[in-house]
This record gives structure tokens, sequence and C-alpha cells, in this order.
């Protein structure tokens, strides 16, 4: 099959777990030259692009020489007929459920440039191999607090494993990435070890990102995209070359909430306090890399 990139650019939406990938997701979704894909099409990188995600074992990194020519043209194919297949009656029948349930969703996918957006909160430690798949691609980071981010993961992560009976591994290589697993015997993880994987991941991305050619990554602090959306998606706009719907009062985050603001970094204890700044100490280095960013109103790269 021929590719259609001159029709269509690749954007991957990456953060680690919790950051408020979904919501900007959505917020993206509502702008018909952005189809946002339904799911983070775990199964299609893990079964066709060796590149595990969603309910696996293990969640390794990938880089540009785990990019085959095999892969590189199943991937290639599958996202052109996604392309094809934007405005398919079944796909606009879906949207037409999204925009009822989510309040967001434009019905029709048309114009120029245009965007197929793919979020994954798996691709933190996958950006090398992505931009070897994709060399135009576009990457949008979302990265937030650690102290609000650590404990709605464990929160996130102790609902998941007591209604589903997943189990969260965090492997401590600073390489591999987080994945569920249906093992009842795998202990949650402790608040320290939340707090190291959100360093030792958003350290990552900034790394990567640092290596790819300028205008290719856009950084996004989530509380700046809280207090001010309009303004953020602006960026976003000029950062993707095209008019974005500033109104996204009504895009709501998943099926239990219509509001991004939360209240987790006031609720934990002192004692939970004092574990995730342990953490912050034992990895003082990369944890002012990632901080340095959040005190920035919004990073883009020219």
């Amino acid at each position: 099959m021929a590719s259609e990139f001159h029709k269509y650019t690749p954007c991957f939406l990456v953060g680690v777990m919790r950051s408020g990938t979904t919501w900007l997701r959505n917020i993206l979704a509502s702008n018909r030259q952005i189809l946002a894909i339904p799911a983070e099409m775990s199964e299609f990188w893990t079964d066709c692009a060796s590149a595990p995600s969603g309910t696996v074992p293990e969640n390794p990194r990938r880089v540009a020489n785990h990019v085959t020519p095999q892969i590189q043209d199943v991937v290639h194919t599958h996202f052109d007929q996604l392309y094809e297949t934007r405005n398919s009656a079944l796909q606009i029948a879906y949207r037409i459920y999204r925009r009822v349930r989510y309040h967001n969703e434009s019905l029709l996918k048309t114009g120029s440039p245009f965007y197929i957006l793919n979020k994954s909160t798996h691709f933190t430690n996958k950006l090398p191999f992505l931009t070897t798949l994709f060399p135009a691609c576009r990457i949008i980071f979302l990265i937030r607090d650690i102290y609000s981010q650590v404990h709605s993961l464990d929160q996130h992560v102790s609902r998941l494993q007591s209604q589903s009976q997943l189990a969260m591994s965090l492997p401590d290589d600073g390489m591999s990435g987080w994945s569920f697993c249906h093992n009842s015997a795998v202990i949650r993880p402790p608040l320290s070890e939340l707090a190291r994987y959100w360093i030792q991941h958003n350290s990552l991305v900034l790394s990567d990102i640092a290596t790819f050619p300028a205008s290719q990554s856009i950084v996004v602090p989530y509380s700046k995209l809280v207090a001010d959306p309009a303004r953020q998606i602006r960026h976003l706009s000029e950062f993707l070359g095209t008019p974005l719907s500033t109104n996204v009062s009504q895009a709501k985050v998943n099926s239990y909430t219509s509001s991004p603001l939360t209240t987790w970094k006031a609720a934990l204890s002192e004692r939970d306090k004092q574990q995730i700044k342990a953490t912050i100490r034992e990895f003082e280095c990369e944890f002012n890399l990632v901080s340095s960013v959040l005190d920035e109103t919004v990073i883009h790269k020219t």
C-alpha cells in the first residue's frame, strides 16, 4: 500500500499514567483535523509492532534499532487504513457515541494539515522507536507535578487491583515501563516506588526529546493546562499549525468526571509526603530536570 504521509501526520500524546492525557486527548478530539484513535492501540503495538503495551508481563524500552522493515510496513499500513476509514459509517457512529458520553468529538474528520493522534502512557520509553517509524511525527508530552500524580496513581492502582485483579508492575531499571498483569501475588507499589517511576520516566522522555529535531515536540505542564486551557490550546494550535477549538469546558475527562481538577496533593498525609521527598532526594538530579519544566508555562522547541 502506498504511504498516505502526504495526507496526514502521526501525533503521539504521551505522559506518565495519570498525567491528564485522557483529558487532553478528548479536548483535541473535538477538532475536525485531528483523528484521535479511540483506544491506545495497546494490542496492536504489542502483537504487530513488538512494542509491548497495556496488560502485558513486561514493557521494555524500544529504540531505533528495534524498528525492522517488517514492523515499519505493518505500522504504516495500519495508520494508512486508519486515515482511509476515518469517515466510515462505523467511525462516525462511534464519534456520535463519544459526543453524547464525553461532550466532545467532531463527527467528520477532514482538512489539512491532518493528524492521527495516538494517546498512550506506554510510550514514555519508546519515543526513539516512534520517531524512527515516523520521522515527521509530532510529540505532545503532558507532565504533572509529582505529589498530585503519585497520589492519583496510587488510588488508581488500588481501584484496579480490587475491581479487576490487575496488579501493577514497576521495574526498577529506569528504562522499562509500567505494565499490568493478572497476578494477585504482585504487591501494590509503595508511594516511594511510584515517585521513582515518575522521576525516571519523565526525565527519560525529556532526555529523548532533547535529541529530536527542532519543532517536533511540545511539553505542556498539566497545571497550566488546567489553569488556563484556552492559552495552552493556542500554544498547541501554533505547534500543529492548525486552528484548534479553545472551548474546552465541555470536554469530559472520562466516564466518571467532567472536571480535571483534583485535590490529590492536599489529601496526602505527612508520612506520604515524606516518602515522596525521600525519593526526590535519592534522584535529585533527574528530579531537578523535570521540575524545571514544570516551572514553565509551555516549552516549545524552536
